[in-house]
């Protein structure tokens, strides 16, 4: 299952105001000390998927750039999706399935 499915599928169809965004956050117990920080990261997050960058490439980043563990972090990008660019949604997928390195071979 996605990091993110739990979000998108509660509010997929959802109109979200920059106070819904941070509300959804802090309600998965992410802590935002300035929303208008964490409204302008979700804007980011958006601009670089509009520039095709992966979504474990964006989950990543956000990991280095924050303390959010990988769920906070997919549900961080899953809320900025749904709120400020849904044309995303179907990119999402699970971004770090593929970092996860196979079994070794024996």
């Amino acid at each position: 299952m996605p990091l993110f499915a739990s979000f998108l599928s509660a509010n997929a169809s959802a109109q979200t105001s920059d106070g819904d965004f941070v509300g959804a956050l802090e309600e998965r117990g992410i802590s935002v000390a300035d929303p208008d920080s964490a409204v302008a990261t979700a804007h980011e997050i958006c601009a670089e998927l509009d520039r095709g960058e992966g979504a474990a490439v964006v989950v990543l980043k956000l990991m280095t750039d924050t303390n959010l563990s990988s769920a906070q972090a997919g549900y961080f990008i899953g809320a900025s999706v749904t709120a400020y660019c849904p044309q995303h949604h179907d990119a999402l997928g699970n971004p770090v399935l593929p970092l996860v390195p196979p079994p070794p071979l024996m």
